[in-house]
């Protein structure tokens, strides 16, 4: 295997991948409480989960208080979060691998439509094709 001594490195794996909950920080749009369940909005920031919202946006448990603006750690239901790129524009939330751009080495993504076929959560939103974004891998 020839060295890579020299060479730019580029981090792909945020979290490593485990059979464990993967913790985050978000950003709390709404006050949430110790082991209340959150969901993502499409900015990529958490707010408490209530009956009646989409079951695919439930993405963890707050492990504590947090006021509006703070920043929460979650227990994600996910399985690791890694560096991608947008294909083109889109809001934080359901995401669904594209296909992989060998130019930038990163899987593209676009916004998920279908609540039972997506890959994962974009934990940023992107203006144009090609941003950088987080994703958090769906278990």
């Amino acid at each position: 295997m020839p060295s890579t001594l020299g060479t730019p490195a580029t981090t792909i794996m945020l979290q490593g991948f485990s059979n464990h909950f993967t913790h985050v920080e978000f950003e709390a749009v709404a006050p949430v409480f110790k082991g209340q369940p959150v969901k993502l909005d499409t900015a990529g920031k958490v707010t408490p989960y209530i009956a009646g919202d989409d079951p695919s946006m439930l993405i963890g448990i707050s492990h504590a208080d947090a006021a509006a603006a703070e920043l929460v750690t979650v227990a994600t239901r996910g399985l690791g979060v890694v560096n991608a790129q947008a294909n083109a524009a889109m809001f934080g939330g359901l995401a669904k691998v594209h296909s992989y751009y060998a130019t930038n080495s990163r899987v593209l993504y676009i916004q998920g439509t279908d609540t039972t076929d997506f890959n994962g959560w974009a934990l940023d939103a992107a203006a144009a094709q090609y941003d950088n974004i987080r994703v958090l891998i769906k278990m």
